[in-house]
């Protein structure tokens, strides 16, 4: 699969996610934040190393003037996009 195809999935997949104690998707109360390769990339490197908590409330892919915008600190969003990762190597794991 390619890269941008693994972006595409993670993004519909962070779209589809309700979030715990939610009863809608994300996609229902809020913008959903595109999903680059480049930002596939480094989410799936922070989740090998085990860093992607710290990882997405620091990490800022988008500036406005000489502000870092951090499209992807927000709670659900960090739950949605482990959650997907967490998955992923499960299933991976499991087709073995």
């Amino acid at each position: 699969m390619e890269l941008w195809e693994k972006a595409i999935r993670l993004e519909r997949f962070i779209a589809e996610y309700t979030p715990r104690n939610y009863r809608e998707p994300i996609r229902s109360f809020t913008h959903i934040p595109t999903v680059l390769p480049e930002n596939y990339t480094y989410f799936e490197n922070s989740f090998n190393q085990g860093t992607i908590d710290l990882d997405l409330i620091t990490y800022s892919d988008v500036s406005l003037g000489n502000k870092p915008v951090y499209r992807f600190n927000v709670w659900y969003l960090i739950q949605a996009i482990k959650e997907y990762f967490e998955k992923d190597k499960y299933h991976k794991s499991s087709s073995v």
